[in-house]
């Protein structure tokens, strides 16, 4: 195995943990809207926002002179390449732990939001602003992925602008425990995606079909986005996810803070020259883009954002979930590409009449959210009830 696939791999196999020190993390990402639903732009509002929450932190991102992004011990904050405020909540095995951040984060902005007339929204496309009128934040790489994206499909410019997300980390314990939570997690991604809908505006337009975040990411670039090829073969590990990232267009490099377009050259011949192994290999893992991905950790990456109690019924039904994998079994006969593939497109067609692996989507989901229920610690049972499903 060569130096830079050896890296990855080695980046991949930092991230087990120890058994039964499983935790979660939470990514939301929000609007910030004002009375009338358009969205708030970055340059005299957003950035003046982040201006006034930096005292709550100890560190601080700036390129070019502009405030992007807030760190400290327990949560960042962050900005999407339209501005959408992402939340970052470093990894807890405690629902009431996340929710307890999630809640003084909520304290915490509500004044200089106040002061605006501003407020945070909670969809998975931007409620009233259309693409072209959403300002791309002023980073040198957001415009190199803007001017990639132009040339792998038709749906770049509405992901990067108009789109949100609620995402969840997932521990793994070894190679062999991250495989089978990642084909886990991508066979029920179809079902937990539906579950956690919440896009009914496309470009200011009312949007009825179900899916809209899957239909846009469906055309931005199938070299990064969709499902890890190959996910179901064997063997499949971290070499396997190593190859996918290192063949995979760069988009841009990154040298001493200076970033190059790179356009179609694949990772693998970007790192040729000149390789930082640290923070090579984390810049070229995050600009990969499918419904799950790796990290040094298993990220969930397909659900919409949601309203606080979604999101804390989808850190509870996902913590369940993956407490005991063995219990999905059944579903293992359905493990290939295409099957996720037909899973989607039968709950864009038919929504909650759509079968999946076998079964109504609706009985799936109560079959779902029993399984999760039963291997949650009793104090936290209640956070699937706040759900839309029924337990």
């Amino acid at each position: 195995m060569d130096e830079i696939k050896q890296a990855f791999v080695e980046y991949f196999r930092g991230g087990e943990k120890e058994r039964h020190q499983e935790r979660f993390g939470l990514e939301l990402e929000h609007f910030i809207v004002d009375d009338k639903l358009n969205n708030a732009s970055y340059l005299g509002c957003i950035d003046g926002i982040l201006a006034e929450l930096a005292a709550h932190f100890s560190d601080c991102e700036i390129e070019d002179g502009h405030l992007f992004g807030l760190r400290s011990d327990d949560m960042a904050l962050t900005l999407e390449p339209g501005a959408q405020l992402e939340l970052s909540i470093m990894p807890k095995s405690r629902i009431s732990d996340i929710e307890k951040l999630y809640r003084s984060f909520e304290a915490m902005i509500a004044p200089p939001l106040e002061r605006r007339g501003l407020k945070l929204h909670r969809s998975g496309y931007a409620p009233r602003s259309r693409s072209d009128e959403i300002a791309l934040l002023p980073k040198q790489r957001y415009r190199f992925m803007d001017s990639y994206f132009l040339n792998t499909g038709g749906s770049g410019r509405f992901m990067m602008r108009g789109t949100a997300s609620c995402q969840l980390s997932v521990d793994y314990m070894s190679e062999k425990d991250f495989v089978e939570k990642f084909r886990l997690a991508n066979a029920l991604s179809p079902v937990l995606t539906f579950m956690m809908d919440n896009s009914d505006v496309f470009e200011g337009k009312p949007h009825k079909m179900p899916l809209l975040r899957t239909r846009i990411w469906g055309d931005v670039d199938p070299a990064r986005c969709g499902t890890v090829p190959g996910l179901f073969e064997e063997p499949f590990g971290y070499e396997a996810y190593a190859d996918y990232a290192l063949s995979a267009p760069a988009i841009f490099t990154k040298r001493d803070g200076a970033y190059a377009y790179a356009g179609q050259s694949l990772v693998r011949e970007a790192l040729i020259e000149y390789f930082d192994e640290k923070s090579d290999v984390e810049l070229y893992t995050s600009l990969l883009f499918p419904d799950v991905r790796l990290r040094t950790y298993i990220e969930l990456r397909f659900s919409d954002s949601v309203d606080t109690a979604k999101m804390f019924f989808f850190v509870a039904l996902i913590k369940g979930i993956f407490a005991d994998i063995s219990r999905f079994g059944p579903i293992k006969r359905y493990y290939c590409e295409k099957n996720i593939r037909a899973a989607n497109e039968a709950i864009m067609k038919n929504g909650l009449c759509a079968t999946v692996y076998g079964m109504p989507v609706s009985e799936f989901i109560r079959w779902l959210v029993g399984l999760a229920n039963e291997c949650l610690p009793s104090d936290e049972r209640h956070y699937l009830e706040q759900g839309d499903w029924d337990a």
